[in-house]
């Protein structure tokens, strides 16, 4: 375990620095950036600074997988302190990269812990998945019953949470956004939040029921309403790129299981 951790650590440091190397390119610091000043008015310092909150933040998340992986304790706890290390270096990540103001942390930190609240009930749904699996084949309970047309039913709890994530985060976001900088419904939703979820959901249906062909449309129709806002407006192409994530997270995800299954 313990060379598997270093391994992680290692891998997810390089994956981090990975990440943040273009923003130092694209974006570097200023003598006047708040990071600048903190670090003694180098720019230099600050460059690394931003690096190292960016193998931080790789490596607590490649390295709080393991965290599943203990005997002791239960699935809350080793939820709560997957997300404490997750979130933390998240914060430390958000506060060295975008200055040290305190609505940012509290702001994306609160956007992250939806985030994982999504990546969390998957995981629990797939977990459920592999028990039934294993109860299945030890006769301990009896198969399950025949899927629904186009799998509507095994699909509802992704589409329900997909939809309401896609019509309910960008109103919920916009009191909060900058009025100069549209930091939340500008970057954060369209190019991490909404990919993240048409992506993960998709997938987590995938690996529990196979292929639901209703997630993808009902991704298409609840991001739609987003057209319509004329502050930090979206466009046709984002829904596209939304509606194939959603089908490939799924299409993946479903390989996955089978593949699990023939290793079983």
């Amino acid at each position: 375990m313990r060379q598997e951790l270093f391994k992680r650590l290692g891998f997810g440091a390089l994956c981090g620095l990975a990440g943040m190397a273009p923003l130092g390119v694209l974006f570097p610091y200023t003598q006047h950036s708040a990071l600048t000043a903190f670090c003694g008015g180098s720019v230099q310092l600050a460059g690394l600074a931003r690096l190292a909150a960016g193998a931080a933040w790789g490596a607590a998340v490649c390295a709080g997988a393991l965290l599943w992986r203990r005997e002791r304790g239960t699935f809350l706890t080793s939820s709560l302190w997957n997300y404490l290390l997750d979130g933390g270096a998240f914060v430390l990540w958000v506060w060295v990269c975008f200055g040290f103001q305190p609505q940012y942390p509290l702001v994306l930190g609160g956007a992250f812990t939806g985030l994982y609240l999504i990546g969390w009930a998957v995981r629990w749904l797939t977990c459920r998945r592999d028990v039934d699996a294993i109860r299945e084949k030890l006769g301990l309970s009896p198969p399950s019953a025949a899927p629904s047309p186009l799998r509507w039913r095994e699909s509802l709890p992704y589409l329900l949470l997909a939809a309401a994530l896609f019509l309910g985060l960008r109103p919920a976001l916009t009191p909060l956004d900058g009025a100069d900088v549209p930091l939340l419904t500008g970057l954060f939703l369209p190019w991490l939040a909404f990919p993240f979820i048409a992506a993960v959901t998709g997938f987590g249906a995938g690996l529990r029921h196979g292929l639901c062909p209703l997630l993808p449309a009902a991704v298409l129709l609840a991001f739609l309403p987003n057209l319509l806002y004329r502050t930090v407006p979206y466009c046709w192409p984002q829904a596209a790129v939304y509606t194939l994530l959603t089908l490939g997270g799924n299409l993946l995800g479903m390989a996955w299981s089978r593949w699990k299954t023939k290793i079983l």
